[in-house]
């Protein structure tokens, strides 16, 4: 495991909003499971952390293209010991929005080399009532990367995470 994907398409629904916007993150944190500096938080207003490990390649307020972050192991700092993969409604607190409100949302880690699929969640169907959702980690134990999938739904927002993370 060396390159993977992450990404996240979704269709809107007659019943959802105009607009529906969903959209991923990634968090790499230090052995203190926090972010050493706020470029180690990888979201569309902060498209790449320093070293271009981990990038969004595309940022999609629609749905028809997705969202894709594109990480390369092999390029992390090592500081970072772990990355928190994470999926949400945009404003969807705020607007009172879930993945419910989608159809068709599904999350995706794929190895790029191979396209082996390691995990996938349909948001719409396994989270209904959420605006978020931890997704998997990524962490580095015994001399290698290794992936955990998590797949916890929250009801509030990005901002539990950047609480939770952020120096």
């Amino acid at each position: 495991m060396t390159r993977l994907t992450f990404s996240l398409s979704w269709e809107t629904t007659k019943e959802s909003p105009h607009g529906l916007d969903l959209d991923i993150a990634a968090f790499m944190l230090s052995a203190e499971k926090r972010i050493p500096e706020a470029r180690n938080f990888v979201f569309y207003n902060n498209i790449s952390c320093p070293d271009k490990a981990i990038f969004l390649a595309e940022d999609d307020r629609t749905g028809q293209i997705g969202e894709t972050i594109n990480i390369d192991l092999t390029r992390i700092p090592s500081h970072i010991e772990e990355i928190i993969l994470v999926a949400g409604v945009f404003e969807g607190e705020q607007k009172s929005i879930t993945f419910g409100d989608t159809r068709n949302a599904v999350a995706i880690l794929k190895e790029d080399d191979t396209q082996t699929e390691i995990c996938r969640y349909i948001l719409n169907i396994a989270f209904p009532n959420a605006v978020t959702m931890e997704f998997g980690r990524l962490f580095y134990r015994f001399n290698r990367w290794r992936f955990e999938a998590l797949g916890i739904g929250y009801a509030d927002g990005f901002s539990r995470f950047v609480d939770k993370f952020v120096v």
